[in-house]
């Protein structure tokens, strides 16, 4: 007996899948079927006369693309590692990948200040200023999570096409080192720390900061947590 024909309804669903996701491999999970199943449902529904938009995504010299429908990501920078003992963002940075067990984890840069390898060309890949993590989820258009300027906040933008937001991670150094001797000593509007980004079912969950509170001791969803 053949296999009766997928209802249109559902070959929409499909397509509205692959149009929210931009990916075959993330529309076929949250669909729950496998991918190649999905493939075909797709080709089915242009068959059927179902306009199936083209999804393109700008190229970018310092973009990876990597797809994660379910999972954790780690995301630290500006270590601005120096000689003598780790911070406790490090130290808790590395607590966090034993203990959450991420997908991805990324290190965002300024590891260290040696010039020669510290520098990357300027791609224009995030605004600066006060505002500059809403700024750079309003342009995008969406989440962006950058460090550089070692705030630590998180800001949300919702708009038309929901809420997403930027989040500038802090530093992972300690705001008072060594490394940072040329601020003599002015105030500093900074927070060592790092980020949790959580992914549910495709859908990204609010980025979560992990804040050093003092030597040793670090805050996270309403705990305190000590990692020496």
């Amino acid at each position: 007996m053949p296999t009766p024909p997928t209802p249109i309804e559902e070959l929409q669903a499909d397509v509205d899948a692959f149009v929210q996701f931009g990916s075959k491999t993330l529309a076929a999970r949250f669909r729950g079927m496998p991918e190649t199943t999905f493939t075909n449902r797709i080709r089915a529904a242009k068959r059927a006369g179902i306009e199936i938009p083209e999804i393109v995504k700008p190229a970018s010299p310092g973009r990876k693309e990597i797809d994660l429908y379910d999972g954790v990501i780690l995301a630290g920078s500006d270590a601005h590692y120096f000689p003598g003992e780790p911070s406790t963002a490090h130290k808790a940075f590395v607590r966090f990948c034993k203990r959450m067990r991420p997908k991805i984890v990324v290190v965002n840069g300024d590891a260290l200040d040696a010039a020669t390898i510290s520098r990357h060309p300027p791609i224009g890949r995030n605004k600066g200023g006060l505002h500059a993590a809403s700024n750079n989820a309003l342009w995008a258009g969406r989440t962006m999570v950058t460090g550089h300027l070692h705030a630590q906040t998180v800001r949300e933008i919702t708009d038309y096409n929901g809420t997403r937001w930027g989040m500038d991670l802090g530093c992972m150094a300690d705001i008072y080192g060594p490394q940072f001797a040329y601020m003599e000593d002015n105030p500093r509007n900074w927070r060592s720390g790092f980020g949790v980004i959580t992914i549910r079912e495709g859908r990204l969950l609010r980025p979560e900061p992990v804040t050093v509170v003092e030597p040793g001791l670090i805050e996270f969803r309403g705990e305190l947590i000590c990692v020496e």
